[in-house]
């Protein structure tokens, strides 16, 4: 999705309209984007302010990832990067920011699995990094030590071209909804 830096909708896509109109993560109030639960209200307003301020030409934030939380569906990692808005028929260039993630409702190991060539436990590794995860958390989880899961996460690295478990989210996130 795109949004001013004053967080109103520029563009919503379907599944962003789907998680808006239930109030999953995202909401709309005044006609305002925003997080849907008082959890992360400054940090998306901050990002979303530094993005805009790239995109104006007046800063140098990049991409930003983090955490929107649901306290029924968990954690939904985002994007949050500068987007030059393309000028309109009726106006300029104006700044812009880019909200990306993954749909939480679609199945994403499979997927992981394929794109990657990732082997079933580092997809599964991946997705719970996606859903907020620490890495101590899930070798909890998965009952596996933090030694293990720290060599299947250099694996993905490996199998990802990234080298911080922030870089490969945004990887994903970004990849993700053209996967099939």
């Amino acid at each position: 999705m795109n949004i001013d830096a004053e967080c109103r909708p520029m563009f919503l896509n379907a599944v962003a309209e789907r998680l808006v109109a239930r109030r999953r993560w995202l909401a709309l109030a005044a006609g305002r984007l925003g997080p849907a639960h008082h959890g992360g209200r400054s940090g998306f307003a901050e990002a979303v302010a530094g993005a805009a301020q790239t995109s104006g030409g007046r800063g140098l934030m990049g991409a930003r990832l983090f955490q929107l939380a649901d306290p029924v569906e968990g954690a939904l990692p985002i994007v949050v990067a500068p987007f030059r808005a393309p000028a309109l028929a009726f106006g300029p260039e104006r700044p812009a920011v880019l909200v990306q993630f993954s749909d939480p409702d679609r199945p994403r190991a499979t997927a992981l699995g394929a794109a990657y060539g990732l082997s079933a436990g580092e997809s599964r590794l991946v997705e719970a990094l996606l859903g907020g995860a620490s890495l101590s958390a899930y070798a909890r989880a998965a009952g596996v030590t933090v030694n293990t899961v720290r060599t299947q996460l250099a694996r993905v690295f490996a199998k990802t071209d990234t080298a911080r478990q922030q870089d490969l989210l945004i990887k994903v996130i970004s990849e993700l909804p053209a996967m099939k």
